[in-house]
C-alpha cells in the first residue's frame, strides 16, 4: 500500500468501516455519542469527513455550541481501531448533498440529502 498522506493513510485505515461512533459536547459539557456514517466516496484533500444529520438532531446542536468532536472507528472483522478529533461545522449546500448523497457510499449514508 503506498501512502501519500496522513488524509490518505486515514482514507485506508477507515474506507471499509464507514459507520463510525462521533462524539460530541453538549452545552451541559456532558459528552453525546451516536453511530453515524461517513458519506464521503474518497476523503478530501483537506481530510473532511461528511455526514448527513437532521438540523434537529442532538450532535447539530452540540456541534453549534461547541464544534469539538471525535469520530472513532473499529473495523468489524480486523483488529483496526481509529479515533480522530477535531472541529465540526453544520453546512447547508444542497448541491454537496446530493454529490456525496450520490456517491459510491449512497446506501450507506444516514440521513436524508432533502
Amino acid at each position: 500500500m503506498n501512502i501519500a498522506t496522513p488524509h490518505d493513510e486515514l482514507w485506508a485505515l477507515i474506507q471499509d468501516t464507514p459507520t463510525c461512533v462521533l462524539t460530541s459536547i453538549s452545552p451541559e459539557g456532558d459528552l453525546h455519542a451516536q453511530p453515524l456514517t461517513v458519506c464521503n466516496h474518497d476523503i478530501d484533500a483537506d481530510g473532511t469527513l461528511w455526514f448527513f444529520v437532521d438540523h434537529s438532531d442532538e450532535v447539530a446542536h452540540d456541534v453549534l455550541d461547541d464544534p469539538q468532536v471525535s469520530a472513532s472507528f473499529a473495523h468489524p472483522h480486523r483488529p483496526e481501531f481509529v479515533c480522530v478529533s477535531g472541529l465540526a461545522r453544520i453546512v447547508r449546500e444542497p448541491q454537496r448533498k446530493r454529490e456525496l448523497w450520490t456517491s459510491g457510499r449512497t446506501g450507506r449514508c444516514m440521513g436524508s440529502p432533502d
